[in-house]
């Protein structure tokens, strides 16, 4: 059997100004170096060491900037008991994740360099271990060698950092329009000694296919040998702890690839969240040798699912959507970032709080933005127990990348290596090329890093991952790469060139794979990176975390089209996001309302990697703003929309449930002061996964007295539950709301608290929160309707009840 040892603890880590120091120097300096804490990242140990002030903080990043031009060499000295891994015939150093100019020795020998942050490197050390040992790895000044790299290739077009693009690191970490620029070094993945006997196993890919009542499992199985000579093995398999096959094999030397087919009877099979089942099959592979003794184990966990890219023409162009299982499936989801400009924070705690809210919130699919990382496998395998399907873009961003076979090859592995590794999850359903670069930098056709999307990576997607489809990147599709008619679209004309947020309502793409509104996070995390004396939109520290080009002004824009005049900074805040959430659900709702003529909608971004003023709509400290609510309400799986055509309203109900909807409709005009100036109400019956327009009325016959005084709501009664929307005839800032009035209740019940509001006017946003706490509410920044009492859950112990129900607040 294999044996494992980590090597997370012990490091130390010293920077240098002057390059290409030997390491017989390092290993005689004995003063000067800090404690390195691994995983992890340079700037985290010297935060931990008081050498930096936060960087989050006010302006402090720009104090930091240093950190990236030095050379950083860590140092280990370990013990090893010799005999115990003298034993094995192959042992193995594995780091998964080194960023990323690194040199490796080992007891005064060079084991191995590397290039590339995403990928996990191995170097044999067999020979060269001992019981005491002196582990010393250098990193070089990415920028230093992207440099280089830059002035003996050429220049290419990128913004930010253009040298960027000729490295294999994640390029968000070079300052994006989000997020800083904290480009560091360290070993920020696990790293470990790994002892083998004579044969293990290397990789087992499983591919599905469904048939009628089974489904045929192919499981690709590599196996490594230490043997001087190919020997017999033997592979048993279960499935779910029960036995199921066994095959006797021939492994080669030094490996050997070998093919196990299953079939499963009545297979229980995954589904996305809302459409079925997440379950997942455990499977377990035994390797023995001919003497039937076990060498190695390999267990993981995989779902039985069939995925298909629908691309068919018709009136408009040519659809882009989903089957999942052969069910068509809508992706209400959001755009994935790193969840910390430092990797190594992002823990599993982190991941599970973020995912489950996306869960929470009624996302299905989440898009692994193209500059960022491959996540670790807790996201994804979060994913597949959530339902939350991953489209996973390579990485590459935002520019033109090379095209030498040096550049090639580096990509070539890269990707045998990330899809290897990805490929067993359920969750995964496409694989994307790029992000942006076909759009930004394909003009006439002429675009600098073709052949690695249209050549190398779907060639190996195909040849390792064959049941996914590949896209080349993101947008695509059409005449032009950004088109409405086909393809995937990113929709950046509102927010970006400063258009209305009612031309959402315009918008005819295929599949929404980008669009976004900023809006500032909540007060408390905007007090925890702005001092005090800097709380106003234009101060330096406010401006400083908001890294897109003329960012503030455009939220003042905003803000004085749609909203009110703020009396002070809090009001600033609030209108902002209140902003931000009107644009994400009428972008929403419009595609809703578009069902499979729109495939899909992925708002940018879900989450931050730093408290900045960005598009997220869950901040750097997990704090939900308002949008998050809004976009939870709009992701529902029933919806009501309202539409403003001008001279009529239009009422769509929108069903993504696998049933037929019944339930009475009701329509209602009403004055904000809770007058009812006119009613409707019908029996409405909506087919399964489906978007249906069941009404459309003339204004005028609405008994709408004021468009600035009155607004029409809508509610759906079913038979187990209520879904209700209103419409605003007037933008925000003419409207002539009552004073704010409402009445509160709150309960303590077996699962947290129980709080309900009502009022006899209307009431704009209500918001609720708990000081000091990140306090989720099953509802948040919701409008009261007159005369309709609102339920809001918060689900804790009861030893928080106690400890938090005095301090709630509602406001």
């Amino acid at each position: 059997m294999r044996i494992v040892e980590e090597l997370n603890k012990g490091w130390q880590v010293q920077g240098f100004e002057r390059e290409k120091i030997e390491f017989e120097e390092i290993e005689r300096i004995k003063e000067g170096w800090i404690a390195s804490q691994v995983p992890g990242v340079v700037h985290l140990d010297l935060l931990r060491e008081k050498r930096i002030a936060d960087p989050f903080y006010s302006l402090k990043e720009k104090d930091t900037q240093w950190v990236e031009k030095k050379e950083w060499w860590y140092k280990n000295e370990f013990l090893l008991d010799e005999s115990h891994w003298k034993k094995k015939r192959k042992v193995e150093f594995i780091f998964e994740g080194l960023d990323t100019f690194a040199t490796i020795y080992l007891n005064g020998e060079k084991i191995g360099k590397t290039d590339n942050m995403f990928i996990p490197w191995r170097f044999d050390v067999t020979d060269k271990i001992r019981e005491k040992n002196t582990l010393l790895i250098k990193f070089s000044s990415a920028t230093s060698v992207l440099k280089k790299i830059q002035e003996k290739e050429g220049h290419l077009k990128a913004p930010f950092e253009p040298a960027r693009v000729y490295g294999r690191k994640a390029q968000y970490c070079f300052g994006w329009d989000w997020g800083p620029r904290l480009s560091g070094v360290g070993i920020w993945r696990m790293v470990y000694l790994c002892g083998y006997d004579e044969m293990h196993i290397n990789w087992v890919g499983v591919e599905e296919s469904l048939l009628e009542r089974k489904a045929k499992v192919k499981m690709d199985v590599e196996i490594s040998s230490g043997m001087d000579e190919e020997k017999m093995g033997k592979i048993l398999v279960y499935l779910n702890g029960k036995y199921v096959k066994k095959k006797n094999v021939r492994i080669g030397l030094p490996s050997s690839k070998h093919i196990l087919n299953l079939e499963v009877e009545n297979p229980i099979l995954w589904y996305p969240k809302g459409y079925g089942r997440q379950y997942l099959y455990h499977l377990k592979l035994e390797l023995f040798n001919g003497e039937e003794e076990l060498m190695d184990v390999f267990q993981d966990k995989i779902g039985i699912r069939e995925v298909r890219l629908i691309q068919e023409k018709d009136k408009e162009g040519k659809s882009f959507y989903f089957k999942i299982n052969g069910t068509p499936v809508f992706c209400k989801g959001a755009n994935w970032i790193p969840a910390d400009s430092f990797l190594p924070r992002v823990d599993k705690d982190k991941y599970t709080s973020l995912i489950q809210s996306a869960s929470r919130c009624g996302i299905n699919m989440f898009r692994i933005w193209g500059g960022g990382i491959y996540e670790d496998d807790e996201f994804y395998r979060l994913c597949d127990e959530e339902g939350i399907m991953v489209w996973q873009d390579f990485m590459f961003t935002c520019g033109q990348y090379p095209e030498g076979d040096w550049f090639l090859e580096k990509v070539k592995k890269e990707a045998i290596c990330v899809i290897k590794s990805l490929k067993n999850h359920p969750c995964i359903i496409l694989w994307c090329g790029n992000n942006e670069n076909h759009w930004l930098y394909g003009e006439k056709g002429k675009l600098k890093g073709r052949t690695i999307y249209h050549d190398i990576l779907p060639s190996i997607c195909k040849q390792i991952d064959p049941t996914l489809p590949y896209w080349p990147g993101s947008p695509y599709g059409g005449k032009e790469y950004n088109a409405e008619e086909e393809g995937d679209r990113h929709n950046w004309e509102v927010w970006s060139k400063w258009q209305d947020i009612e031309l959402y309502k315009k918008d005819k793409g295929r599949f929404l794979s980008e669009f976004g509104f900023q809006a500032p996070p909540v007060m408390e995390t905007i007090k925890k990176f702005c001092p005090l004396d800097q709380l106003k939109e234009d101060s330096p520290s406010m401006e400083h975390h908001n890294k897109q080009d003329d960012g503030p002004a455009r939220l003042v824009r905003y803000l004085r089209a749609y909203m009110p005049e703020p009396g002070d900074f809090e009001e600033f805040v609030r209108y902002t996001q209140l902003n931000q959430a009107y644009a994400l659900k009428v972008m929403i709702e419009r595609c809703r309302r578009r069902k499979f003529k729109c495939g899909g909608t992925l708002f940018w971004q879900f989450n931050d990697c730093w408290p900045g003023i960005s598009w997220s709509v869950i901040d750097h400290y997990l704090r939900p703003k308002p949008a998050y609510y809004a976009i939870k309400r709009a992701f529902q799986p029933v919806l009501i929309s309202l539409v403003d055509e001008g001279e009529k309203i239009e009422i769509w109900i929108c069903n993504d449930t696998l049933k037929k909807v019944k339930g009475r409709l009701c329509l209602k005009s009403m004055s904000f002061e809770g007058r009812v100036l006119w009613t409707k109400e019908e029996d409405v019956f909506i087919p399964s996964n489906q978007s249906v327009k069941v009404l459309v009325k003339p204004i005028w016959e609405m008994g709408i007295e004021s468009r600035k005084e009155n607004f029409i709501y809508a509610s759906l009664k079913m038979e187990e539950s209520e879904v209700e929307n209103h419409l605003f005839l007037k933008r925000e800032r003419y409207l002539k709301l009552p004073s704010r009035q409402f009445e509160r209740r709150v309960d303590q019940s077996k699962n947290g608290l129980e709080i309900e509001l009502y009022s006899s006017v209307f009431v704009r946003a209500v918001a609720l929160g708990i000081p000091g706490e990140n306090a989720e509410f099953s509802d948040n920044f919701f409008d009261l309707i007159p005369g309709v009492r609102k339920r809001v859950r918060l689900t804790c112990s009861s030893e928080e009840v106690k400890r938090i129900k005095n301090k709630l607040i509602v406001m």
